[in-house]
């Protein structure tokens, strides 16, 4: 689990911003025994969740990607030492357009926690460190530094890599890659390298909730055919009155027309028939059935609610979440869901799960009104006159924990509210617009 996450330099951030999953002593208004809101691991109590809220264009999305960067840092390689790193600094001053950026994650795996910190510029990794901290007192896994022209790796005593692997790994680590992504393109011994690769590899994913075409929720056929995630899907359904009863994936296979085979690219065709063991072409189709009072009737994914689409893709990335313990990323979180059913979504998510977290931006401030909610989960972004963003707690001291959280935010007593009427001339603006269409 995240424990927190510094990012300077990135994108839309400039000086350093910290996003902390520290939950604050607020104490939850949730009626369930079920639900709590947070971990805790080693002394410290993490939130499973933190909602980033704020006007388009504030950082919200930068905030996701920061996270998803350093994960994509950290798995993957280059073979090419000329290729540049990918490199994506604050460009609105002259000075930080040729500044590195630096990305520090504390987390925990298991029990023990580790920081992963990351500096690069446009040409190449100019530091990189994998700590462990034990209470007060850390050990190194490695230590990384570009000096003089070269990249210097120094191994710690907690980096079980024995001497013939350090030096295969120093030699392989090329000045634009991580040491750990290094690390994971070659088959090299370490329990502890490994464990930290497949955490950034397979525990942190991010997805986004629009755009989102309703006949890639088949893809999932393997979990959504699966018994128990059917029937909390089909729980759920009946929870917030969609009237269907059922779902139904079909499979169809095809020979390949002996005209494609005769005219199509040989590595296309290739291609397919990797990709199915048969060498046939396999279609699925998704029917959800509604029942009604003159019987039940089929409707294709196609034709479906895009809410109930979106709605279903959401209870497949939750409990995929709480199985594999991940941390997901999910920008413009509720997309065509009601706020109803996405309340009952999260508090799903609240009730079964121990170790994973979940991050979102919204620009559904009506989840504001949700009185289990908990303060200290909220994020506001807001960008300051110089552009860059900077990411607000919710002043528990100065807004009272009785207060309606979602008539505080349209008050703008948290700030980063879009629109200001009293600062808005709304008749001098619309008399502009006719004048400039006339």
């Amino acid at each position: 689990m995240i424990e927190c996450i510094k990012i300077k330099n990135f994108l839309s951030f400039k000086d350093e911003q910290e996003i902390s999953f520290v939950a604050s002593r607020e104490i939850s208004a949730s009626q369930s025994e079920q639900e709590s809101w947070f971990t805790e691991i080693g002394g410290t109590r993490l939130l499973k969740m933190l909602i980033f809220i704020g006007n388009n264009g504030a950082g919200k999305t930068n905030a996701l990607s920061a996270i998803s960067y350093l994960r994509h840092l950290a798995v993957s390689s280059y073979s090419d030492k000329e290729e540049k790193p990918t490199y994506k600094p604050f460009l609105l001053d002259e000075d930080s357009r040729n500044q590195p950026t630096e990305i520090t994650m504390y987390y925990y795996i298991g029990e023990e926690r580790f920081s992963y910190r990351v500096v690069l510029n446009a040409d190449y990794i100019v530091e990189e460190s994998l700590i462990l901290h034990n209470g007060r007192s850390t050990a190194s896994v490695y230590k990384r530094l570009y000096t003089d022209g070269r990249t210097v790796i120094n191994f710690g005593n907690n980096c079980d890599l024995n001497s013939e692997d350090r030096k295969a790994l120093v030699v392989s680590t090329l000045n634009n890659t991580t040491v750990l992504a290094s690390f994971g393109s070659k088959n090299l011994a370490s329990e502890v390298l490994k464990k930290h690769y497949l955490y950034f590899r397979r525990e942190i994913r991010m997805v986004t909730g629009s755009d989102f075409d309703p006949m890639e929720l088949v893809e999932d056929k393997d979990a959504l055919n699966q018994p128990t995630i059917k029937k909390v899907i089909i729980d759920l359904l009946h929870g917030v009155d969609a009237k269907i009863n059922d779902y139904v994936l079909t499979e169809h296979v095809f020979d390949i027309p002996k005209e494609f085979l005769d005219d199509a690219p040989k590595s296309l065709i290739e291609q397919i028939r990797k990709n199915s063991s048969d060498g046939k072409i396999h279609k699925w189709d998704m029917n959800f059935y509604h029942q009604t009072s003159h019987g039940t009737y089929p409707i294709d994914v196609e034709m479906e609610s895009r809410g109930t689409i979106s709605m279903i893709r959401m209870v497949v990335l939750i409990l995929d979440m709480i199985k594999n313990r991940r941390c997901t990323l999910i920008d413009e979180f509720s997309y065509s869901i009601h706020q109803i059913a996405m309340n009952l979504l999260l508090r799903m998510y609240i009730a079964l799960t121990s170790r994973s977290q979940l991050i979102l931006t919204t620009q559904t401030i009506a989840l504001l009104m949700n009185k289990r909610l908990r303060r200290d989960i909220i994020r506001i972004c807001k960008k300051n006159e110089d552009g860059e963003t900077q990411i607000l707690k919710v002043n528990q001291s100065k807004i009272h924990k009785n207060n309606n959280l979602f008539k505080v935010y349209m008050d703008n007593e948290l700030d980063g509210l879009p629109f200001i009427e009293d600062d808005f001339d709304f008749d001098t603006f619309i008399t502009e617009v006719k004048s400039a269409l006339n």
